[in-house]
């Protein structure tokens, strides 16, 4: 009995989450473009600073070794740890 009780509420409430996605009224198109568009300022950021850091480095690689260490650092730094 109470395994049907919840069951019932468990319905209801996502059958509510899915009205509120058709309704578009999850999350509002302002607050969405405000998220994404921070994440791309912070990331552009870190791009710019990683290329500040590897000009600083980069003088200390060989030729051949070149292509390596920035394949590494890029995998590092975008938290990657197997190859695609």
């Amino acid at each position: 009995m109470m395994k049907e009780i919840r069951k019932k509420a468990v319905e209801r409430e996502l059958q509510q989450y899915k009205l509120e996605i058709l309704q578009d009224k999850y999350h509002l198109d302002e607050d969405v473009k405000y998220v994404l568009a921070d994440i791309l300022i912070k990331f552009k950021a870190k791009l710019q600073a990683t290329a500040v850091k590897i000009d600083n480095e980069i003088d200390e690689i060989s030729g051949a070794d070149r292509i390596d260490y920035l394949k590494k650092y890029f995998d590092r730094l975008l938290g990657r740890t197997g190859k695609l």
